[in-house]
């Protein structure tokens, strides 16, 4: 088994994600819906059902919804991969600009969800 290169741990969690801008260009709106799938203090994984081609170095700009707390931010990053898995595709994404306090928020989100989750396992065996 390889190394381990993350500096830090990552998160599951589902956040909607609305795609805005690629190196400057608008984004389609029947292709903007992502999902926030996993997160880190540098990084995070999206998933989305369409390959829009996406090549590593591209910035993106994207939109990050929390409904339930009524919270909306910008984030600005760069593709680090683009894979496909199944018949979805997963993007690798380093945050370059995201407000602390949306990302707190998602951060102590996803702890709660894998605590929750752990929790759940524990009471099973």
């Amino acid at each position: 088994m390889g190394e381990e290169k993350r500096k830090y741990l990552r998160f599951e969690c589902l956040v909607p994600v609305e795609f805005i801008r690629v190196e400057g260009q608008e984004v389609d709106e029947r292709r903007r819906e992502a999902c926030l799938d996993e997160i880190s203090r540098e990084g995070i994984r999206l998933v989305m059902d369409v390959d829009l081609n996406f090549p590593p170095g591209a910035e993106i700009d994207f939109k990050v919804n929390l409904p339930e707390r009524r919270l909306t931010s910008k984030v600005l990053g760069e593709v680090m991969w683009v894979r496909p898995k199944g018949d979805r595709y997963e993007l690798g994404i380093r945050i370059k600009r995201m407000d602390t306090a949306i990302k707190s928020e998602i951060m102590d989100l996803a702890y709660d969800q894998w605590r929750e989750s752990a929790e759940d396992k524990d009471r099973k065996t």
